[in-house]
């Protein structure tokens, strides 16, 4: 409005169920008993039908969430907790495909990359990014998420290993890791967490 961007209303995220056979860690504390505080993350816009909904990486809850971008209700929620405690995970990204039938989601602690199909409501497949050797081993810790023009790539910024990996979106398998460690760069530390790719995708 007169040139100034302003807020058209904000959406709010309720506390969301702990899944059975969790336990939440101290940083819920505060939440209602058996709920997870929401901590929204990355966005994707999803056309669907006559109205647009978001998915929402909840990144404290490990989950997404998928909303009505108009009336804020939550239309499904997508667990994407990885270990006992919640969180664990920590989903940080998320990207869709044009068409709204699959999304990803990174997940920075885990390493790994959930694959969502969106008309199905579940967890199609755990992409594994150069997970850790050992519980108490440094992780790739997965950012940024991009989708090549046609689709058929998902390049994944791994933060924690100066790389970026190429999946082929139909199998979920890994092609390449691109080094993004600068000339004559003796350590680790670019720590790649953002994205971006030039018109015709090259």
């Amino acid at each position: 409005k007169d040139g100034k961007v302003t807020p058209l209303r904000f959406l709010a995220i309720p506390p969301q169920p702990l899944a059975a056979g969790k336990r939440r860690g101290r940083i819920h504390r505060r939440a209602p008993p058996g709920m997870l505080a929401p901590y929204p993350a990355g966005l994707a816009v999803l056309a669907a039908q006559d109205r647009e909904h978001l998915l929402v990486a909840d990144n404290l809850s490990d989950d997404v969430l998928r909303l009505d971008a108009q009336s804020g209700k939550i239309v499904r929620r997508f667990d994407l907790s990885t270990a006992p405690y919640v969180p664990a995970a920590f989903p940080y990204a998320v990207v869709a495909s044009r068409d709204g039938a699959r999304a990803w989601v990174s997940l920075w602690n885990a390493s790994r990359v959930a694959e969502l199909d969106l008309r199905g409501g579940k967890v199609k497949r755990w992409i594994r990014l150069r997970e850790p050797r050992s519980a108490t081993a440094a992780g790739s810790h997965p950012t940024a998420l991009l989708l090549s023009p046609r689709e058929d790539l998902l390049f994944v910024a791994l933060a924690n290993t100066d790389e970026v990996a190429v999946v082929r979106t139909l199998t979920g398998k890994v092609m390449r890791y691109l080094n993004t460690g600068l000339p004559g760069q003796q350590y680790r530390g670019t720590y790649p967490n953002a994205l971006a790719r030039d018109a015709d995708g090259t």
